[in-house]
């Protein structure tokens, strides 16, 4: 990272961890006027800028004011004629705002404080980051004046942006925000370059991706299958499409009304897919000014007040996209012809502990068997109402969006399908275009066909790291760990309910200047699976070896649990992580969380080392912690205790592993994961047949097989049980017997 020293006004490539710095948001003048990277180091031309001189100067004078030696500014801290330092920017910069000690916001169109939100800087693209990520924030005039702290001035802030105070004020984390509020909040900015629309909003997304120019809003087409990879937040499907261009239509959170009722057709009705409808889009949106505000279901409650109203269904709350179909699983509805509805798990309701979430609805016209297009219907003002407290313009807009309707909330006459929508369709589908290749190929994240998770920006191929897998049950706050050991928020609160059976999350980051790979897995805490969890879990645990062979093997475990004792749960994921995935050849520390309140954390350790059931585990070191900040100084120490105890005992363990290097690694992913998932049956799914444990196995074996060969899941998944039968025996008499 580069920084600009305040006083010598001179640039200093700083590595590891820099000193305190304040970093600098502003509205970017002419690029003749700024003074860039390759100025910087010319006098004659530094001061020949006047005006972006004279913003360096201010910036440095308030810097050394706040008794800081760095200031990082965007003009002339990133060498831009270098696509690959320009790419570590851009990912990084909502870290590098988050990081720094106090953020100066420069108007330079404000000279009355009190009109200070009228500021053009409210309105674009770059600067939404800036105003979230800095946990300190100062307003300051054309003349460095200063306006006020973001904390002074919250409720105009907020006002004029439409983010709520709680963000703001830092008490909310973006990672705890559906992902249609965060569009939403970016809705009404610009971005000189229309790429920068979707790289702008990477850090508050918390996604990364090499950026592209020259491929406009195929550039928001990339940012949503990121998303998709990453979350299974059906938000990202609640947008509304117009006749009209967006910007000539108002929308406020609850202006829906609802499209006229179609007859239903009897399920017999064919469908005529030749042509596909006019008004017909694909399933993602063209930019974020399409969104409106709304919330996630809890799987929870979706299955319970919906989903287990339909007989004979196994839902799935996770979705995917691979050449241009999102293959997901919802509740369908045959209306007439080639259209059908789709109820979506996410509401404009809020979740209320005394109030069920109305899921909303999206209109499909199928295309082919179970392949669809999006349709916007138009809307019939004689049969759809429009309220009083709704624009006329609505009467304009077509059927993109409505809440579930009274009659069907029990959904009633819908099936639950596993379908694939069309991920853009149209003469704005970048897709008919070539792409521009990236200059550095290599720095993509290689996603696989089935459910690959995106990652955070990667270590370049070839880069030696220390594979670590975080791990433990439900609520022990693993997450929260990996928050300590990287020192940022990566892991919103209570991630780990969210999180499917063995879902794998690889994290790269730095410590101590050596590169690490977090591999995040949440273990089961009931050690009694049915079918479906379990095969959930088999199939993550494929991916886990996968992900694992990539990384070139694994080094450490950290298995997390709640200070209490040790349950029949933490035995069983030891066993899991330690025996059987890791064959009892990888060394595991134990991270003991939820001690904040105790006078002293290590007494838990000295009060139960001696317990039967820790001592039938074997771990190479230990820490006792607390993962929450506290509201006093005393707990607040014990917090930076615990980030200091968890990083010291990996700095530790990497020492070691420098003299005596130790790794173990799957050769053959299928051998191995055959191996693992046979021993893991018995302890993941008590009590059922041992049939049906290897053919979710086999099945998932088939479906990464069939993925890779371009085959339809289906295959697989339509198989008869005598038919799974046979094939289980099979593969375990050819693969498993011989290990």
């Amino acid at each position: 990272m580069r920084l600009l020293n305040s006083r010598s006004k001179q640039l200093e490539l700083l590595h590891n961890r820099p000193p305190k710095y304040a970093i600098v948001s502003h509205r970017w003048g002419d690029e003749s006027e700024e003074v860039l990277f390759t100025d910087i180091g010319d006098p004659a031309r530094t001061q020949s800028k006047d005006k972006g001189y004279q913003k360096i100067l201010g910036s440095c004078a308030q810097a050394v004011l706040d008794s800081l030696h760095y200031v990082w500014l965007d003009t002339c801290c990133i060498d831009k004629s270098n696509s690959t330092e320009l790419g570590e920017a851009i990912n990084s910069m909502y870290r590098w705002y988050h990081k720094s000690d106090v953020c100066y916001a420069y108007l330079h169109d404000v000279s009355d404080p009190s009109k200070f939100t009228e500021s053009d800087w409210f309105s674009r693209g770059w600067t939404l980051q800036e105003l979230i990520a800095p946990k300190r924030l100062k307003f300051f005039t054309r003349d460095w004046n200063l306006i006020g702290t973001r904390e002074e001035l919250i409720e105009p802030i907020s006002e004029r942006t439409g983010i709520s105070p709680e963000i703001l004020r830092n008490s909310k984390i973006p990672a705890e925000v559906t992902i249609s509020q965060k569009m939403v909040w970016a809705a009404e900015r610009e971005t000189t370059k229309m790429e920068d629309r979707a790289y702008s909003l990477l850090g508050i997304l918390g996604v990364s991706m090499v950026p592209i120019y020259g491929i406009d809003d195929g550039a928001f087409e990339d940012l949503q299958h990121r998303l998709i990879a990453k979350y299974a937040d059906q938000t990202l499907f609640a947008w509304y499409h117009t006749v009209t261009e967006p910007d000539d239509v108002e929308m406020a959170d609850a202006d829906l009304a609802s499209v006229p009722a179609l007859e239903p057709a009897p399920e017999s009705a064919e469908s005529d897919t030749s042509t596909p409808s006019p008004n017909t889009t694909g399933l993602l949106a063209s930019s974020p000014s399409q969104y409106l505000k709304s919330y996630e279901i809890s799987e929870v409650d979706f299955r319970k007040n919906y989903v287990d109203g339909i007989r004979d269904h196994s839902y799935r709350s996770h979705f995917s996209i691979s050449n241009n179909l999102v293959h997901i699983s919802v509740p369908v509805k045959h209306m007439e012809g080639k259209i059908w509805k789709a109820v979506l798990r996410c509401s404009l309701e809020p979740p209320d502990g005394d109030q069920i979430q109305r899921p909303l609805v999206i209109y499909l016209e199928e295309i082919q068997p179970w392949k669809y297009l999006r349709v916007h219907l138009p809307r019939n003002e004689e049969e759809g109402e429009v309220g009083e407290e709704q624009t006329n313009d609505l009467k304009d807009i077509p059927g993109s969006l409505e809440r579930l309707s009274d009659a069907e909330l029990h959904l009633e006459g819908y099936v639950l399908r596993d379908i694939d929508v069309v991920g853009r369709h149209g003469d704005s589908s970048p897709d008919d275009q070539p792409r521009p290749a990236p200059e550095d190929p290599d720095a993509l994240p290689e996603l696989t066909e089935d459910q690959r998770i995106a990652q955070l920006p990667r270590h370049p191929p070839g880069v030696k790291t220390t594979n670590i897998i975080v791990c433990g049950e439900p609520g022990v706050a693993a997450g929260r760990v990996i928050n300590l050991i990287i020192d940022d928020i990566i892991i919103k609160p209570l991630t780990d309910y969210d999180r499917e059976t063995m879902a794998v999350t690889p994290i790269d980051a730095t410590l101590n200047s050596r590169n690490i790979r977090i591999f995040y897995i949440i273990g089961p805490r009931d050690p009694s699976l049915d079918l479906e969890t379990y095969h959930t879990a088999i199939r993550n645990m494929y991916q886990l070896v996968q992900h694992v062979k990539e990384a070139r093997g694994v080094h450490l475990v950290l298995l997390c649990m709640v200070g209490s004792k040790v349950t029949a749960a933490v035995k069983s994921n030891y066993l899991l992580f330690h025996e059987y995935i890791c064959g009892a050849q990888v060394p595991m520390m134990l991270i003991v969380t939820g001690l904040g309140k105790t006078k002293r954390m290590e007494d838990w350790w000295d009060k139960h080392k001696t317990d039967q059931e820790l001592q039938a585990m074997e771990f190479l070191r230990h820490a006792c912690i607390t993962v929450l900040q506290g509201e006093d100084e005393a707990h607040e120490k014990k917090y930076e205790d615990s980030k200091r105890a968890v990083r010291d005992l990996l700095i530790e363990f990497m020492d070691d592993l420098e003299t005596s290097p130790k790794v173990y690694r799957p050769e053959d992913v299928d051998r191995w994961f055959v191996f693992m998932g046979r021993r893991a049956m018995d302890l993941l799914m008590v009590g059922q047949k041992n049939t049906l444990k290897q053919e979710a196995i086999v099945k998932t074996l088939k479906e990464a097989k069939a993925l890779k060969e371009g085959r339809s899941q289906k295959e697989w998944v339509n198989l008869t049980e005598a038919e799974a039968s046979d094939l289980a025996g099979q593969f375990f008499d050819e693969h498993a017997m011989g290990l």
